[in-house]
C-alpha cells in the first residue's frame, strides 16, 4: 500500500504513467527522467511553494483521507506547512469523511476553513428539507455533496432551495463528480461555488475560447493541450457589484 511506503520509495514511480492526451496516447508512459519531467509525486509544501508567488489567488480543496492517528498527523502537518504560506489560510477548504478528524480540525485548528464530513452534511441537508433548521448552528465553510444519494430511493440534492439555505448561512456549495456540460451549466445558474469534474474527463469541444488573462491560458493548456486557444479579451471576469447574477427583470 502507498501508506506503507516512504517518500523516497514513492519517487521511484511514474505518476504520469496513465495520463492520456486528447488522442488517447499515454505520452509519459516511457519517461526516463521522472524528476526533470515533473512526474514524481508532489508533497503539499512543494505545491504551495510552486504557486504561492505566481498564483496567490489560487483556491484549494484538501481532503484528509485517513482517520485515527494517521488523519490527526495529516492535520498537524498541513497546518504547520500552512504557517509558511499564511495568505493561503483563507483560500483552502479542508475536507474529510471522518467525524473524528472533523472534531480535531474544529478544536485544534479552528482557523482552518472546513468542509462538512458525511455525517454533518447529511444532518444539514435533512434539517433543511424537514424545515427544522431554525436553530441550525453549522460552522463549516463548505457543503461538498453529490447531486443525488441512494437511500433505497434516490434523493436529489441539486435543488435551488438547498443552495439558497446554505448561502443564507454563509456556506458555499460544491457538487461532485460532474462531467456533463449541460448539468454543469444548470448548477452554475443555480449559484453553486464549485463543481468537481473527474480529471481527464472534461467534455470535448470544437472551439476553445479564453480571455487575455494568463491563468486562463495555463488552465486551458492543461485541460486541452492540443487545441488552439482563441483569445477574446472581452470575456474576462467583470465585477457587477449588486447586479452580479441578475438579469434585466
Amino acid at each position: 500500500y502507498i501508506e506503507d511506503m516512504t517518500l523516497e520509495e514513492l519517487h521511484q514511480y511514474n505518476f504520469g504513467y496513465y495520463f492520456e492526451d486528447a488522442n488517447g496516447q499515454r505520452i509519459y508512459k516511457d519517461a526516463a527522467d521522472l524528476e526533470a519531467q515533473g512526474l514524481q509525486i508532489a508533497t503539499v509544501d512543494q505545491l504551495f511553494e510552486e504557486f504561492y508567488t505566481n498564483r496567490p489567488d489560487l483556491l484549494f480543496i484538501v481532503e484528509i483521507k485517513n482517520d485515527g492517528e494517521a488523519g490527526k498527523e495529516a492535520c498537524r502537518i498541513l497546518y504547520e506547512t500552512l504557517q509558511q504560506y499564511p495568505d493561503y489560510l483563507d483560500q483552502i477548504v479542508v475536507g474529510t469523511f471522518h467525524d473524528d478528524i472533523e472534531t480535531v480540525l474544529k478544536t485544534a485548528y479552528p482557523d482552518l476553513l472546513r468542509g462538512a464530513p458525511t455525517g454533518t452534511a447529511a444532518k444539514f441537508v435533512l434539517t433543511q428539507y424537514l424545515g427544522v433548521n431554525l436553530f441550525d448552528n453549522s460552522d463549516f465553510a463548505c457543503l461538498q455533496i453529490p447531486t443525488s444519494y441512494d437511500l433505497g430511493i434516490e434523493v436529489f440534492l441539486d435543488s435551488k432551495s438547498l443552495i439558497n439555505r446554505a448561502h443564507r448561512r454563509n456556506i458555499a456549495v460544491q457538487y461532485w463528480t460532474i462531467n456533463d456540460p449541460d448539468e454543469m451549466r444548470i448548477l452554475i445558474e443555480m449559484g453553486v461555488e464549485g463543481i468537481k469534474a473527474k480529471l481527464g474527463q472534461y467534455p470535448e469541444c470544437d472551439l476553445l475560447f479564453v480571455s487575455d488573462l494568463q491563468r486562463t491560458h495555463q488552465t486551458a493548456r492543461i485541460i486541452y493541450p492540443d487545441m488552439e486557444q482563441i483569445i477574446i479579451p472581452e470575456i474576462h471576469e467583470c465585477d457587477m457589484g449588486d447586479f452580479t447574477g441578475k438579469c434585466y427583470e
